[in-house]
């Protein structure tokens, strides 16, 4: 093997070399791009269970509220129903 083969052969060793890193490069790039939409869609998917616990937790006190509303309408409903019976 003379020099002109040996550089010929250096050269298409580091070329193949340049592209494989290229092509682990663009698999990284990916990868990175995925983990970070992951990333994203968890902290959305944390901020609307904080959301919705609260929503759900507003929305029990004002069930709360109206039913004791309605207990205090129905008490005075009776109350007005057995005066006028007498």
């Amino acid at each position: 093997m003379d020099f002109r083969d040996f550089e010929g052969k250096k050269k298409r060793e580091l070329e193949e070399i340049e592209r494989l890193r290229g092509e682990e490069l663009e698999k990284l790039k990916k990868e990175r791009k995925v983990l970070e939409q992951r990333q994203k869609n968890m902290q959305m998917v944390q901020t609307s269970n904080k959301k919705e616990r609260e929503e759900i937790e507003f929305l029990k006190k004002e069930l709360a509220r109206v039913q004791e509303e309605n207990r205090a309408k129905e008490a005075k409903a009776k109350a007005q129903i057995e005066r006028m019976g007498k």
